[in-house]
């Protein structure tokens, strides 16, 4: 569910949208809400979770049932009150309203258990859990868990063992130039910087769902798959650079049409719109066969645009259509269309071999 809007209805002394109500009673089954900052993602969860709560009696869905977790430790103590307060207000309204006795018995059970609900930062809740069961983890209960200075620090003094161990012996697999030419092409030859890579790629790595598939296809884009990767390229990418430029011409076109009317000028702008379409649909369809051709075609001389006194700032008018069109199609022949692109494909090829160093370091 990924919306900010709808309609906004009250409830629970606060206004709601339509689609922070649905969240909100949403039933059985997963749910995931995603939304901007500051919109409204924490309140829904707490009030999601207390009206679990406290329509819980009959169903036996209470507060020591709930698992709500959060990166940081700001935002577990946010939930923990909003949940509290949530409970809070409704047996506050129950009481004011002469509500029934088991009711009221529940929801003060429900506030007086708060304080040991399952409500922590990921890392708190593994913790507890490996506490609980340190034997069957091996481990020592009465380990500490690091904060995030020490991890920083202990990350770069093993990143930096690593790397001396790498300068020493080179791992099979990888070739002794090839870590050197990485070495001072890419870390600049230093150690510091070669860390700092390797320790950004392994935090990178580690928020991907699939790291070994998300490995493996980096090593088909700078390897089998570069052929592959040049199309997409070129389908895709300088494709949408044509629309772009498209889109410009038409929008002159449309302008001129309006401020000078029909002529020269006109025909000039939406000959390159049509032209600018037609590039566009032979590169999505042919991809980098069709460069060539498209840049040949996109060369063409642009005929003389004459003065039309009667215009008034005709020539601010010329440079922001005419002129403009005129220097985006020119931009387009002189660089992405004229790419090499079977150069282009083999400089890629090359980094398949820097690609392994990096990676076998963060192995």
């Amino acid at each position: 569910m990924e919306h900010d809007g709808g309609e906004r209805a009250v409830s629970g002394g606060r206004e709601w949208t339509e689609f922070q109500r649905a969240a909100i009673a949403h039933g059985a089954g997963e749910l995931l809400v995603s939304a901007a900052a500051g919109s409204g993602k924490t309140a829904v969860l707490a009030e999601r979770c207390a009206r679990l709560v406290c329509e819980g009696r009959e169903a036996g869905v209470g507060i020591e049932n709930l698992l709500v977790l959060t990166f940081t430790e700001a935002a577990a103590t946010e939930m923990k009150g909003r949940i509290g307060g949530a409970i809070e207000g409704k047996l506050r309204a129950v009481e004011e309203g002469g509500g029934g006795a088991e009711e009221m018995r529940w929801l003060r059970r429900q506030v007086r258990g708060l304080d040991r609900a399952s409500i922590s930062t990921l890392h708190g809740f593994c913790a507890r859990v490996l506490r609980q069961h340190f034997a069957a983890a091996g481990i020592d209960p009465a380990f500490e868990v690091m904060d995030g200075d020490e991890a920083r620090l202990l990350r770069e003094e093993v990143a930096g063992e690593v790397i001396g161990r790498w300068h020493k012996r080179v791992p099979g697999g990888v070739g002794e130039e090839d870590f050197a030419g990485f070495y001072e092409a890419y870390a600049q030859g230093s150690d510091g910087s070669l860390a700092e890579m390797v320790l950004r790629l392994r935090e990178m790595l580690a928020s991907v769902a699939e790291p070994a598939a998300y490995v493996a296809a980096a090593r088909r884009v700078y390897g089998e798959g570069v052929g592959e990767v040049m199309e997409r390229w070129a389908k895709e990418i300088v494709a949408q650079q044509v629309r772009v430029e498209g889109l410009r011409a038409r929008r002159a076109a449309a302008e001129v049409l309006r401020r000078v009317g029909p002529g020269a000028m006109a025909e000039g702008l939406g000959r390159a719109a049509e032209m600018l379409a037609w590039a566009e649909g032979e590169l999505r369809g042919k991809g980098c066969a069709a460069m060539g051709a498209v840049r040949e075609a996109l060369s063409y001389k642009w005929p003389q645009c004459k003065t039309v006194k009667e215009v008034a700032d005709f020539e601010g008018l010329k440079r922001r259509t005419w002129g403009k069109v005129k220097e985006g199609m020119a931009g387009l022949c002189e660089k992405a269309l004229a790419a090499d692109v079977g150069e282009m494909g083999r400089e890629m090829g090359k980094l398949g071999p820097m690609l392994e160093v990096l990676l076998g370091l963060v192995a």
